[in-house]
């Protein structure tokens, strides 16, 4: 499959198919429009198909996405440009100037494009996910999660709603907001406000990803854990169990050794503690709010040096095999538009020569297809084996367990017919067949298509 074909694109979307993306179709087929929904940033996929497609991991921030590229191939900026007195090209250079990851929801806010150094304004895209019983969102705590739903949904996405923020009102330090009373938004129809609960409650319920047992040092690991609350003094703001302070979790820039540029963009002129669990999952794009850090080494040495710890580099290897290991006990789970659960961590392939083969039955009519697992050595057939296949929406439409799964040599098969569970032809289509053995730690997909 060609993610690069706009003709692929444009199957996906009528598939309803493309994580934080909605398109909207005419009477004759053609697109007319697009919608996009938080996911589009704070969600991602977990490759189980192929680089780019597979089930959706929400939360995690979208390292790959190029907001700034994207919104520059818009025909018409002069709105922006206006709001920021400048002109198209300009803005497109601005947007262009973001990279991969990073988004500047500030800039039509204060209009400030680039930090002092010359270097993007643009911050790196966050988790949305472990955030249940921290206070402040945000790199630079802009308020709740609520707070910042509606504040995106309003002033970022441009939807048709209500926002209140009087912060907003200071001149000097949001002039374009001042300007345009960005925080006293109101709409006659408001499609925003009566969604912020579910959306808050959703949010809170998604659990820091728990990174895979292989992917980290347990005994190193629980050494740094140690050094975590004494010697390294990381414990002293991101207090274990939430891994920030409870409480106003706040500071200045002084107080961790860099410049306030970004803080003094924000109502509170200060700096998040940001929570660390899941750091596994985006280490893509860097550390910090704005990337500064190309690494969990480099962010230590920072630390070590402004604080004069005096960690040695075992020490530094210990605590950075800790912050590997950190998220949340639940088992990580990525949500479906069906509503069901799937696993969010990424599949990990046995070490066995086990291959998911998809094909015709020979002989038999319609849409038949052969599953088989093949590459399995005698007696080797996992009690849990499954075979599952879901249409493009994620809805499972047939399911195999291991008593209808038939041994044979070198493997094992099973025939779909190509019906649902009532015994109803499915219609033609996409669809995605995949095998499944936990106990042997085998995850395995394929895509069919039935005409």
């Amino acid at each position: 499959m060609n993610l690069d074909d706009p003709a692929v694109t444009l199957e996906l979307l009528r598939q309803n198919a493309v994580v934080g993306v909605t398109g909207f179709f005419g009477s004759d087929g053609r697109l007319q429009s697009m919608g996009i929904q938080c996911a589009l940033c704070h969600s991602t996929v977990d490759n189980s198909f192929e680089e780019g497609i597979g089930h959706r991991l929400d939360g995690w921030a979208a390292r790959d996405l190029d907001v700034g590229a994207i919104v520059a191939l818009a025909p018409n900026l002069q709105p922006v440009a206006d709001l920021l007195g400048t002109d198209q090209e300009t803005v497109r250079n601005v947007l262009r100037s973001w990279g991969p990851g990073k988004f500047d929801a500030s800039l039509l806010m204060d209009g400030k494009a680039f930090r002092p150094d010359g270097r993007s304004a643009a911050t790196l895209i966050p988790p949305a996910f472990g955030l249940s019983g921290v206070n402040l969102h945000t790199w630079t705590g802009w308020g709740s999660v609520t707070h910042w739903n509606a504040f995106v949904s309003n002033l970022e996405m441009h939807g048709s709603g209500t926002f209140y923020d009087p912060r907003l009102d200071d001149a000097t330090q949001f002039p374009i907001a001042a300007a345009n009373r960005f925080g006293h938004i109101t709409s006659e129809n408001d499609l925003i406000t009566a969604k912020l609960p579910a959306l808050h409650f959703y949010q809170l319920a998604i659990p820091a990803p728990k990174p895979p047992p292989d992917s980290f040092d347990g005994t190193s690991a629980s050494r740094g854990k140690s050094l975590f609350s004494t010697k390294a003094k990381c414990a002293s703001c991101h207090t274990e169990g939430l891994y920030t302070e409870p409480g106003w979790n706040m500071h200045r820039g002084e107080e961790i050794g860099i410049d306030n540029f970004q803080a003094d963009r924000a109502p509170d002129h200060r700096y998040r503690t940001a929570p660390l669990k899941g750091l596994w999952t985006h280490t893509k794009g860097g550390f910090y709010h704005d990337g500064r850090f190309p690494d969990l080494l480099a962010v230590v040495n920072h630390y070590n040096s402004f604080l004069g710890l005096g960690l040695s580099d075992p020490e530094k290897s210990d605590l950075i095999q800790y912050l590997l290991s950190l998220g949340d006990d639940v088992p990580p789970t990525a949500g479906r538009r069906d509503g069901a659960r799937v696993e969010a961590t990424p599949p990990e392939r046995s070490s066995a020569a086990w291959r998911l083969r998809i094909g015709p039955i020979p002989g038999a009519a319609g849409n038949a297809v052969r599953i088989e697992l093949a590459g399995l050595a005698a007696g080797e057939l996992p009690s849990d084996l499954v075979f599952r296949v879901f249409d493009v929406h994620g809805r499972q439409v047939a399911h195999f367990d291991h008593g209808e799964i038939a041994p044979q040599q070198g493997g094992a098969a099973v025939n779909w017919d190509g019906t649902a569970g009532r015994g109803a032809s499915v219609a033609a289509g996409v669809y995605f067949i995949r095998a499944a053995a936990p106990s042997a730690r085998y995850s395995e997909e394929r895509k069919v298509v039935l005409r």
